[in-house]
């Protein structure tokens, strides 16, 4: 799913996201990649403090991006 957002091909991320989550896959990435792809500013932040809870500061960074990059273009929801 990664790819596909980062190709822009949002609406087949969405689809596979669905489809994982239909599967009963619940993970902290497939919470972020929901939030990257819905462009839902609520998902990124419950990412960035689950990945801080959960050990994976490595994330962090990478989600604060994207939500200041969320916030300056006023592109959220």
């Amino acid at each position: 799913m990664h790819q596909q957002i980062v190709r822009n091909e949002i609406e087949h991320a969405k689809k596979l996201i669905e489809k994982l989550e239909n599967e009963g896959n619940d993970n902290l990435f497939l919470l972020y990649y929901k939030g990257k792809a819905t462009k839902d500013l609520n998902l990124l932040i419950q990412a960035l403090s689950h990945f801080s809870i959960f050990g994976r500061a490595d994330m962090v960074p990478v989600v604060q991006r994207d939500i200041i990059s969320l916030k300056k273009k006023g592109d959220f929801f």
